[in-house]
């Protein structure tokens, strides 16, 4: 277990949709040293609070939470207390959380996140064309979980892909500078690399490897492993949709969309 008092608490994961990030959460709360909850400050959706978290969040909101609904309100107004509050109910855990763009200002973050010394930090990456495919079967299919997409094959276009990318690379940028300027040292995991066509053991020690490099404790991997499934058992992400061709046609005619298409198109 986590040693009690250790310095670090809390472990903010920089990723993006798509990127293999369920599954990635999966294998963290695997160990009994870590308390994983996935897209914390996520709008709409929450995950699951335990009756204690909701209890200690009823406490520091000043009985401003009383339930899942008035915490989705109440955590964006008041992130420091929700650390502060989850700190309370995992004494001995390190509390894990995933920042997609959006989720909280990048101010915050910076001026916030950055300067705690009880925080560690990770960058969660796959190929960026990957994550664009996927996250367009899921809308296709009208689910982001728990469904074989393979049989889905929609069609890319350059006027939907160019915007995403640019977000996807001004944030993976943005995130890495900025902890490069405060000296945060950080784990870089790669869906490629680390997560996929691995076993359940071999990523997680593999990932629990590149943590200790960002702060975390050494933490042995568990007997028992919980992994998540692959949506999409196509191995080629060119042959997951309907017009590869006619799609990097488009973006290899003009200059500025081949270049999108050349990062998008790199493992990380």
């Amino acid at each position: 277990m986590v040693s009690d008092p250790h310095p670090i608490r809390f472990l903010c994961v920089f990723a993006s949709p798509r990127t293999g990030s369920s599954h990635f959460n999966k294998l963290l709360n695997s160990c009994p040293e870590i308390m994983a909850k996935a897209e914390l400050f996520h709008r709409h959706a929450v995950g699951k609070l335990r009756p204690a978290e909701l209890q200690s969040m009823e406490k520091w909101s000043n009985g401003a939470v009383k339930d899942v609904e008035t915490f989705k309100t109440w955590k964006h107004e008041n992130p420091n207390a929700v650390f502060e509050a989850f700190r309370a109910v995992w004494k001995r855990r390190v509390v894990a959380f995933k920042i997609f763009p959006g989720h909280l200002p990048r101010d915050y973050i910076e001026k916030e996140l950055l300067a705690r010394d009880d925080m560690a930090f990770a960058i969660l990456r796959r190929r960026p064309i990957e994550s664009f495919i996927s996250g367009i079967k899921a809308k296709k299919g009208e689910t982001f979980t728990l469904a074989d997409t393979t049989a889905v094959k929609p069609a890319l276009d350059f006027a939907t892909f160019t915007p995403w990318s640019e977000r996807m690379m001004n944030w993976y940028g943005w995130a890495e500078r900025k902890l490069q300027e405060h000296g945060r040292s950080y784990a870089e995991i790669s869906f490629e690399r680390h997560l996929d066509g691995r076993s359940g053991a071999e990523s997680l020690a593999l990932v629990l490897e590149e943590l200790e490099k960002a702060g975390l404790p050494k933490i042995p991997v568990p007997q028992k492993i919980i992994v998540g499934e692959r949506q999409d058992r196509e191995t080629d992400y060119r042959a997951r949709v309907a017009n590869w061709g006619e799609f990097e046609s488009s973006m290899r005619a003009d200059p500025d969309r081949a270049r999108l298409l050349d990062w998008a198109e790199a493992a990380r």
